[in-house]
């Protein structure tokens, strides 16, 4: 039996599609000022600049930008290693830089970055882009003058933040909408962000960085010898961020901040530290050139602040491993601790880790990251592991793990007493990170060779509410 046909209605039309008309005018160009700003500030400097091109409608609106970014060092990635290429490209940025400040409009600057490899030479124009950015009362000021390009050997600061800029009297801060681009009226009340990276600071300049800058809250000093004693002290100091790192001279560090939450100190040779009135104090990194002594230092006091961390990352050398925390240690508030040991050499113990995860009561990650010298085993009499039992650690990440007997001592003890672990992360590695080699085929079956050790070994004895991950 055929089967029955759906009926259509006779006076069925089929609709017509909607009839689209295109019209030539150039709606975005009508928008005003302050959405076309909006919309340039999504997309990188050069590219803003480059929509000058399109119409006259555009021709001056990148000018408006509060955020100006100049980072060579991605744009002269491509020079060829030739010295006197690299120079010639460096002075055509440096005179382009200029130009857009001398072109530029806004009255006022959320952020100015400068990241370009600089020599003394140019300190006539670093001068001149400072006092651009203060007088137009920039809030985030980024100066690297650090060599990208250079990986594995060390680098120094050559040309100085301009000490005059901080002294002299420059009167009242312009109230124009388009302050002179001289540096007349600059104004320090507003930044709120400085980050200067292999610039020589003196210890002169720091303290006019503290007393000058009111409202300052993130400061970051990186690659420079002249600083050899550092205070950052005051009542009513705004800042929350102090991060000093590859300040090799550096012997005295004097804290007194009752906004600090954060503090950084890394490849310093910190010989003093002094660290009071920090009531909001959370985080600390220590690293005192590979030496641990810092480290050690602050794992010896007995001072208040260290109570109330909640992440702690520190470096130890292998040398001092077994180094035992103070009895009166408890950092009952931590949450994260990072440790990372220097110079391993296989024989070393490593149970001073477990007895500092032992003094963190409520530790819930702990990263640990061993940088050994050479990647044979020194076989050796295992030492009995530390008791304890820990209830709230639920992750813990080994990098470079090799299978040495210093590792595995310190990870039976972690899965021992750390009842309640859920995520063990294991990143073998036998290379060693002191030498670069070229890749050697043989590289992932001695990575493979290592993965069955553990397998064989740890992996044997975990239990299974525990997730592994290798890396």
């Amino acid at each position: 039996m055929a089967g029955k046909r759906d009926k259509i209605d006779p006076g069925f039309q089929a609709k017509k599609r909607a009839k689209i008309t295109y019209n030539d005018k150039d709606r975005i160009s009508h928008l005003a000022d302050d959405i076309l700003v909006m919309i340039l500030s999504l997309l990188s400097f050069k590219e803003a600049v480059c929509t000058s091109v399109l119409s006259s409608r555009w021709i001056h609106v990148w000018k408006q930008i509060p955020s100006l970014t100049f980072d060579a060092h991605v744009s002269l990635k491509r020079v060829a290693r030739g010295f006197d290429i690299s120079t010639i490209k460096r002075q055509k940025y440096v005179k382009w830089v200029n130009s857009v400040i001398q072109s530029h409009e806004a009255a006022a600057l959320k952020e100015f970055r400068i990241c370009l490899n600089l020599s003394n030479l140019a300190r006539k124009a670093i001068t001149r882009w400072l006092k651009f950015a203060f007088a137009r009362r920039v809030q985030v000021l980024e100066l690297d003058l650090s060599a990208k390009e250079v990986f594995f050997r060390r680098q120094f600061s050559h040309c100085a933040f301009p000490e005059e800029l901080l002294t002299q009297s420059w009167g009242e801060a312009s109230s124009s909408s388009k302050p002179s681009s001289d540096g007349s009226g600059v104004d320090f009340n507003f930044l709120k962000v400085l980050s200067l990276k292999y610039v020589v600071v003196t210890c002169e300049v720091f303290k006019l960085f503290i007393r000058n800058f009111p409202m300052l809250e993130r400061l970051v000093v990186e690659g420079t010898h002249d600083l050899v004693n550092v205070e950052a002290c005051g009542p009513s100091l705004a800042l929350k961020h102090l991060e000093l790192s590859c300040c090799e001279n550096l012997k005295t560090v004097k804290v007194s901040a009752p906004n600090l939450t954060t503090l950084i100190l890394a490849k310093v040779g910190v010989e003093n530290l002094s660290i009071e009135n920090v009531p909001k104090l959370v985080e600390v990194s220590a690293d005192s050139r590979g030496d641990g002594v810092l480290a050690e230092k602050i794992l010896s006091a007995s001072s208040s602040w260290i109570s109330q961390l909640e992440i702690f990352s520190l470096k130890l050398s292998a040398k001092t491993t077994e180094f035992v925390p103070s009895a009166a240690l408890e950092l009952t508030k931590l949450k994260k601790l990072a440790v990372f040991i220097y110079h391993g050499k296989g024989y070393e113990s490593l149970m001073g880790v477990a007895r500092l995860i032992k003094s963190c009561p409520n530790l819930q990650e702990c990263v640990f990251k061993l940088m050994w010298w050479s990647p044979y085993c020194v076989h050796r009499v295992l030492k009995s592991s530390v008791k304890f039992s820990h209830e709230h650690l639920k992750v813990f990440k080994f990098y470079r793990y090799f299978g040495r007997p210093d590792e595995v001592e310190l990870l039976e003890s972690v899965l021992e007493n750390c009842i309640v672990l859920e995520k063990l992360v294991i990143d073998p590695d036998y290379r060693s990170p002191y030498f670069v080699a070229p890749q050697n085929p043989d590289d992932e079956n001695e990575k493979q060779a290592v993965v069955d050790a553990f397998k064989f070994g740890i992996q044997s004895q975990l239990p299974q509410h525990i997730e592994l991950v290798i890396l």
